[in-house]
């Protein structure tokens, strides 16, 4: 666990009045789930996020970004954009969203239907004020042979041409890894006054430009959408979402929501028929109310819950959290992650 990185996302996000105790929730140990670290792309976001501010859906309608206005902040449970063009090959989807961003995801289908790949294109869409260098997933770049010798440089940009109307850059990386040459890494753009919006993407099917294709990208995304998006369990308590990811590789899916509120909890669940059968969860070491369960630090996953398997992984009480939850059958067989 990357005890660093996860103070450092936990400081970017406002902490509400009265606070939460973040030294306690990392002395925790929350480790990030399995299908988390999939969907965020390698494992670059933290596992838990504390103290946010989370709006209520009732107000997601007034707060989406549409027209010449952005909000103040997203509430997670909507979906707030839609891909329209992707390039070809990109058929697994996936959500990112928190409370001062949201973002969709594509990637490949992966060749084993057990295990996902990670995401190579993303959008996101800051809140008014906000910063998203380090919002949504981690795209990575096209690489090079990695043997340059040159200092890595991210701050290289040049003016793009306007999407919708409003002023873009490109944004490009230098580093070994790219060969010690500029790599276009991301085309961002100011979608409304004092709010950016940004495509990342990581590589092109051959002999497709990457400008032109992130250009399409962006210019083809619909934004301001107010679409709930429900859970495939019902958790009975009083915990607010901060962060919800998701990912679908048909017939596959993952799901991961982050809460704070009077505790801090991560509840992530996926299909039983399609456990990673490379064993990085781990099999059952235990049981749990008569089910096989495995114990993981603070992080209790149990296995075939109606057809689901469940983590949980609270800064206390992860044993209530985990009986709190249940499983409508019908509820994820229909499921899609959005």
């Amino acid at each position: 666990m990357d005890v660093r990185r996860i103070v450092d996302e936990m400081a970017r996000e406002p902490q509400p009045p009265g606070g939460i105790d973040l030294g306690a929730a990392v002395r925790a140990g929350k480790r990030r789930l399995l299908w988390r670290r999939a969907v965020a792309g390698g494992g670059a976001m933290a596992a838990l996020v504390a103290g946010v501010m989370v709006w209520p859906a009732a107000e997601a309608e007034r707060m989406t970004p549409a027209g010449p206005s952005a909000p103040t902040g997203f509430d997670p449970m909507v979906r707030h954009l839609e891909f329209g063009w992707v390039p070809d090959g990109l058929s697994a989807r996936g959500v990112d969203n928190g409370t001062r961003h949201a973002a969709i995801t594509a990637g490949p289908r992966p060749r084993d239907e057990r295990v996902f790949e990670a995401p190579t294109l993303a959008v996101v869409f800051g809140a008014r004020g906000a910063a998203i260098d380090d919002a949504g997933p981690r795209i990575g770049v096209p690489g090079g042979d990695g043997r340059g010798n040159c200092p890595m440089n991210d701050k290289i940009t040049e003016p793009a041409p306007q999407v919708g109307g409003r002023p873009a850059v490109w944004r490009s990386l230098q580093a070994p890894m790219t060969g010690c040459r500029p790599v276009v890494r991301e085309l961002r753009w100011e979608y409304a006054p004092g709010a950016w919006a940004a495509v990342r993407l990581e590589r092109t099917p051959e002999g497709t430009d990457r400008k032109d294709a992130m250009m399409r990208v962006a210019r083809s995304v619909r934004s301001g959408l107010n679409a709930p998006l429900r859970l495939p369990f019902r958790l009975a308590e009083p915990l607010t979402p901060a962060r919800l990811t998701t990912g679908q590789a048909k017939p596959n899916w993952n799901v991961h929501v982050e809460y704070s509120g009077q505790r801090t909890c991560s509840v992530g669940a996926r299909p039983s028929a399609y456990r990673d059968r490379h064993g990085e969860v781990g099999p059952a070491d235990t049981t749990f109310d008569g089910r096989p369960a495995r114990r993981t630090g603070p992080e209790l996953t149990v296995f075939g819950m109606k057809g689901l398997d469940v983590s949980v992984a609270c800064a206390t009480d992860t044993d209530r959290t985990m009986r709190s939850i249940s499983v409508p059958e019908q509820r994820w067989k229909d499921w899609s992650a959005g």
